[in-house]
């Protein structure tokens, strides 16, 4: 695989911001020699626009990778933490 191929990875729908760093993490470690700037475009890219986070990388966009993925860290613990309260409030919803 090619740098190239980063570009096709985007967030899915369903999928949590965690998800997607892991499945971006192996997708890169897969390819030799892989530009960590051009990593962290594609990276970005792969994220929705109204997306904190993709606010976020575009405001700082002179981060290194490990920076970008340390953010990307950062609003995952958020997101977890949002998924988790949805879940319960949605148990709390439901008639018993």
């Amino acid at each position: 695989k090619n740098p190239d191929h980063l570009f096709n990875l985007r967030k899915k729908p369903e999928e949590s911001l965690r998800d997607y760093i892991k499945r971006f993490k192996e997708e890169k470690a897969n390819i030799v020699g892989c530009d960590d700037q051009i990593a962290s475009f594609a990276f970005k890219k792969g994220l929705p626009a109204e997306y904190d986070l993709y606010r976020e990388l575009t405001i700082t966009p002179s981060q290194t990778q490990a920076e970008v993925f340390a953010t990307a860290e950062r609003y995952a613990l958020w997101d977890d933490d949002r998924i988790a309260a949805k879940k319960s409030t949605e148990q709390e919803d439901r008639p018993a």
